[in-house]
């Protein structure tokens, strides 16, 4: 519940102080997940859309959160820049 706090404060920050579209990952849009109530509910991308409809990346989470950003990308559509804050524990990706 705390990540989702202060997701949603993160995304106040940036729609407030430099007037960006804040996209979502659909799959976070759950019910059944407590946090869910304090994320916003207007904005989730459409995977199939994201790679034209993204400049930037922002994940909060673990190095599978980013492995999963990383995922509706391809050739024809590079990875945008991308900053990963790390919250997870396992960090398979770095020591």
């Amino acid at each position: 519940i705390e990540v989702a706090k202060q997701t949603s404060k993160l995304i106040d920050w940036l729609k407030s102080e430099y007037k960006l579209e804040v996209l979502l990952d659909p799959a976070e849009a759950s019910n059944d997940d407590p946090s869910s109530e304090f994320l916003p509910k207007e904005t989730y991308f459409n995977p199939t859309k994201l790679a034209e409809e993204c400049d930037f990346i922002i994940t909060v989470g673990g190095d599978g959160t980013a492995l999963k950003a990383a995922s509706f990308f391809d050739d024809s559509h590079p990875i945008p820049p991308t900053l990963a804050l790390g919250l997870g524990s396992l960090g398979f990706l770095a020591p």
